[in-house]
């Protein structure tokens, strides 16, 4: 019975989902209906490249490189957050 009283309050904690994971998760279906919807080819001229690549392919790594370099910019910013303090 004693520790029936224990567990009660512990079964009681709600857990919350942190905005910033349903905000990526929001994104992250909207990246694939648009990368399921983007199935034709388009022309892309880039420096010295001429080619027809597949849409989907374009918005796939235009999300990718995104990723990249949010990471590294967030990075940079708790780098020279640190050293201020």
């Amino acid at each position: 019975m004693a520790e029936q009283v224990k567990q009660a309050p512990q079964a009681a904690k709600k857990r919350r989902v942190k905005p910033s994971y349903v905000v990526l998760i929001i994104a992250l279906i909207l990246v694939i209906i648009a990368i399921i919807q983007n199935r034709a080819g388009a022309p892309v001229k880039f420096l010295w490249w001429d080619d027809t690549i597949r849409v989907w392919l374009l918005i796939a790594l235009s999300v990718l490189l995104g990723a990249v370099i949010g990471a590294g910019g967030n990075m940079v910013f708790r780098r020279r957050k640190r050293k201020d303090d």
